[in-house]
């Protein structure tokens, strides 16, 4: 019994408070982080057209929406998880890129610099393949 609760919470609006969460946590980290990189390129430091960028954050926004929106009642809690883990990290560095005109990334891994939404990003996408069973294709 409330294991179905708990599990109906989480199909539904539950999800809202984490992703605000996220997106402020990567907010904060870039506040305070102290060796700030000013990113103007694309992802992986890609040199795209900005009208390119944007392009292709709308498309890839906007598809991923409707794929969740389409399969949304048969995922379990991994791909939501996933999900809310790659939007909150796309609109963070979005919504940065539209309000100051390039995103900040304050941590070095091997050639790149990064930030906490490129992590979340990252951490979605690992656990949508390494949870994505091929029989199921509800996965």
């Amino acid at each position: 019994m409330i294991k179905d609760s708990i599990s109906k919470l989480w199909q539904g609006w539950a999800w809202v408070p984490v992703f605000f969460l996220l997106v402020a946590a990567d907010q904060y980290t870039k506040f305070f982080a102290r060796n700030i990189f000013l990113n103007n390129r694309f992802a992986f430091s890609l040199p795209v057209p900005v009208w390119a960028m944007y392009g292709i954050y709308a498309a890839v926004l906007c598809s991923s929406m409707a794929y969740f929106l389409k399969r949304r009642e048969s995922m379990g809690l991994w791909p939501r998880l996933a999900w809310v883990l790659i939007w909150a990290g796309a609109v963070s560095n979005v919504g940065e890129r539209l309000v100051l005109g390039y995103v900040r990334d304050w941590f070095y891994i091997l050639n790149g610099v990064f930030n906490l939404a490129d992590g979340f990003i990252i951490l979605g996408i690992l656990i949508l393949l390494l949870r994505h069973n091929p029989a199921d294709n509800n996965a």
